[in-house]
């Protein structure tokens, strides 16, 4: 092969091996020589939050319908994709919840749930991110702005009934929709039970709801009329009428209270309201309770149980005036040691976690009083 042929065939090849390159890979530092490369693309997937400590509530899974007595919720929550995968700072994300609920009773309350929270509403739970581990993907239940009470503090309503299939839930959602859930079981008992309306005797008058704690017919200007079957006055003087009436106490009509809940100082309120016992058939003046209505009650450890038809065996009123006249307590609304004037109410506390409370009230009828044979007053017994 001629010199001619060779040069021909050289510059074809160099040709070909030009036409190969990238372009990208000829454009360089014409100082250097050294060229740029593409891009590299790379995907990092999204994954499932998961759950990083299970719920707990510290080992306490009984809370009581006092209105006082709390749970505190734990958990936490693990996102690897950061914690801004489920939310930014104070995001609110609608598939994120906490939610405590009973199928029996029917209560149920929701809160929503605040990301890294800056600020907190009664309705919200906060999921904290711990401020030792910014960005670690954990996020922390808590009802406060930091963890540092320790996760959710939750307080029982004093309405909601009790039950053994309470349910905390926690559920959260990252940004794709992609979610983890942590619940826990608890029960909820009664602070305090209503057994019923009795007797002096210790029979029982009413254990039906509501109870009917009543009052007979009596006359204007009437002091201390007893609940029970009896209108009874010690005295017609204004004089004598904050007197202890022991012969009162024989025609009573005593409402018992039972500390169920177990808490040695257990406190219950039984309030009348102010305005006390109105007629709707012939209005006129209503028989006040605030700062008028009085109470005498006990406490006795010989338990009477909720349906039964007669008291416990010596834990009648009968009993206590015969043996034990000293336990008998007489209050009055408005005066020491009553918390709050002109309210119809009264505060009562045990002093032991097995004990009844019986309660008989007494009232004075104004000096005139359209006679009538529907005076009513609600009242409530609440813990």
């Amino acid at each position: 092969m001629n010199k001619k042929i060779m040069k021909a065939v050289l510059a074809i090849a160099v040709v070909f091996c030009f036409a190969a390159m990238p372009i990208s890979g000829m454009i360089g530092n014409p100082i250097t020589g050294m060229v740029r490369a593409d891009d590299a693309v790379g995907v990092v997937r999204n994954v499932a939050p998961v759950v990083e400590t299970a719920m707990t509530t510290g080992g306490d899974t009984i809370v009581y319908n006092s209105g006082s007595d709390s749970l505190t919720f734990n958990a936490s929550i693990r996102d690897r994709n950061r914690e801004d995968d489920i939310g930014v700072v104070d995001a609110t994300p609608s598939t994120c919840w906490f939610n405590i609920s009973s199928v029996t009773t029917g209560d149920f309350t929701n809160y929503t749930i605040r990301i890294a929270a800056t600020a907190l509403l009664s309705t919200q739970a906060n999921m904290y991110n711990s401020s030792g581990a910014p960005a670690d993907g954990i996020l922390v239940l808590s009802s406060t702005l930091t963890d540092t009470t320790q996760g959710f503090q939750w307080t029982c309503p004093a309405t909601w009934g009790a039950g053994t299939d309470y349910v905390g839930n926690l559920t959260i959602a990252d940004t794709d929709g992609e979610s983890c859930y942590t619940t826990i079981t608890f029960e909820c008992k009664s602070a305090i039970k209503t057994i019923g309306i009795y007797n002096y005797t210790g029979l029982a008058v009413d254990i039906a709801t509501p109870y009917y704690w009543n009052f007979t017919t009596t006359d204007p200007d009437v002091f201390n009329v007893t609940s029970g079957n009896w209108s009874y006055t010690y005295s017609e003087t204004a004089a004598n009428h904050d007197y202890i009436n022991a012969t009162g106490r024989l025609w009573s009509y005593w409402i018992i209270v039972n500390n169920s809940g177990g808490s040695a100082s257990q406190c219950f309120n039984i309030s009348f309201g102010a305005t006390g016992f109105t007629s709707a058939s012939k209005p006129g003046t209503p028989i006040t309770t605030g700062n008028v209505i009085r109470f005498e009650y006990y406490r006795t450890s010989n338990r009477t149980y909720d349906g039964a038809t007669e008291a416990g065996t010596n834990s009648n009123a009968s009993w206590v005036t015969a043996n034990e006249p000293s336990n008998l307590t007489y209050v009055k609304d408005g005066v020491s040691p009553d918390i709050t004037n002109n309210d119809g109410m009264y505060m009562f506390q045990f002093d032991t976690a097995v004990q009844n409370i019986w309660v008989r009230y007494m009232i004075d009828i104004p000096d005139t009083c359209r006679a009538s044979a529907d005076y009513t007053c609600a009242y409530t017994v609440t813990a």
